[in-house]
């Protein structure tokens, strides 16, 4: 493990200047979730009122959202995945389907805001079966094109098709290689002004040195190096970025 992320990450955040921002040696509980873009019709809508309102203790877990679909989400990272696939300009990419929670949510947001469409990548064939009856039976499930292979080639893929997204969810292994991967790819894949969000980018685990996860290390050495991505807040466990809009567009 580098020595110096814990000093490139304090120096990123007094970079940057965002309360937001949590150091490599203070990772955990992350910030409530607060509206990045401010829009009344969204916190409107049966899907964001039923991420607000849902019971927690999903799985036995406390903190976890009971949506009826078992998945490793609190509210506050439900929230911002919602508000984020509402506000897409265009389709969105997830990376990791497991059984569909944050899938639905997704397909539900760009349902409700009369939105574009759903990739979602996943290697675990079993699970996906899951997901897609899952999914199936939620409103706006149509909306959601599910691919069976490595996130990496798939990025790659859809990179050479030309094809642009409004908003990426990374939620796929957390170890550091794969996350590196992803988030090294995202750029081609990002429409100017689009945010991309990382699951588990606070987890703890991240800062462990026996942990698998290496989220906010990859991160670090990939979106966080590059000119083009701003950091945009925290939400629960998740870490918010955006690729700047071109020059003349907010």
């Amino acid at each position: 493990m580098p020595a110096d992320w814990s000093a490139r990450s304090r120096a990123y955040g007094d970079a940057i200047k965002k309360p937001d921002w949590i150091d490599f040696d203070h990772l955990g509980s992350g910030p409530q979730y607060r509206s990045t873009i401010l829009d009344r019709k969204m916190q409107e809508q049966t899907g964001f009122k039923r991420i607000l309102n849902a019971p927690l203790g999903r799985m036995g877990v406390p903190f976890l959202i009971n949506l009826e679909i078992d998945g490793f989400l609190g509210r506050d990272d439900a929230l911002k995945i919602y508000e984020m696939a509402y506000h897409s300009d265009g389709d969105v990419l997830e990376l990791g389907t497991c059984k569909g929670l944050s899938t639905s949510i997704i397909a539900e947001a760009l349902g409700e805001a009369g939105g574009g469409n759903l990739e979602t990548v996943d290697i675990d064939a079993a699970a996906n079966e899951v997901a897609r009856e899952n999914v199936k039976s939620r409103r706006f499930g149509e909306k959601v094109t599910f691919a069976i292979q490595d996130a990496a080639k798939r990025m790659d893929e859809l990179s050479s098709l030309g094809r642009k997204f409004g908003f990426v969810f990374i939620d796929h292994w957390h170890g550091y290689d794969a996350t590196y991967e992803a988030a090294s790819r995202v750029r081609d894949l990002l429409k100017p002004g689009g945010y991309v969000l990382f699951h588990d980018f606070l987890d703890p685990g991240n800062s462990d040195p026996n942990h698998v996860y290496g989220v906010y290390q990859a991160v670090l050495d990939t979106i966080c190096l590059d000119d083009e991505f701003e950091f945009i807040c925290n939400s629960g466990c998740c870490g918010l970025f955006r690729r700047k809009p071109q020059d003349g567009l907010v």
